[in-house]
């Protein structure tokens, strides 16, 4: 069972997700596509995700089987006071457009091949995609995950953990 700011990263069933998912994959093996956060636990975990056109809440289940494959990552040395903090900074966002910006500095990342762009050229921290919202509310607790809150990809989080296997569990689901 998920437990509070548990990050779920999947890879979603549209080509797009395929596209995104080997253009930023870090390491051989399965790639993802899609981060989000969980924000409730049992009876029914919810999870917040940043897709177009805005930021919204929906059920851990839902995300889980309509994904071609789903990963949970659980904090080993974060405290449940820790996680509520993360969690409300998560929900902060609710709401908020989907930061379709980041998606011209990541492009041009790709023409130059460079990280430098997706990383600096957005116009606002209030408009997330999904991997920005989970490391955004991560860094309200002073962690990250090697990379800036506002440039880190679904992928980065992933390698991320599994370089670092004392700081997260990772369960495959499917």
């Amino acid at each position: 069972m998920p437990q509070l700011a548990d990050i779920l990263l999947t890879l979603g069933p549209y080509r797009l997700s395929q596209v995104i998912a080997k253009t930023t994959q870090e390491m051989p093996g399965e790639a993802v596509s899609h981060a989000a956060l969980v924000v409730a636990e049992s009876p029914l975990p919810l999870i917040i995700e940043s897709v177009p056109p805005r930021v919204r809440v929906k059920t851990y289940i839902d995300a889980i089987l309509t994904a071609r494959h789903s990963v949970l990552l659980s904090p080993r040395l974060v405290s449940a006071d820790q996680r509520i903090v993360i969690v409300k900074k998560a929900l902060e966002f609710e709401g908020a457009l989907y930061g379709y910006d980041r998606y011209i500095g990541a492009a041009m990342d790709t023409i130059l091949g460079s990280d430098w762009c997706a990383r600096h050229l957005y116009l606002s921290k209030s408009f997330p995609y999904c991997s920005v919202l989970v490391s955004a509310s991560y860094e309200a607790q002073g962690l990250d995950f090697g990379e800036p809150a506002q440039g880190v990809v679904p992928n980065e989080i992933l390698a991320f953990a599994v370089r670092h296997p004392e700081l997260y569990t990772i369960i495959e689901i499917a």
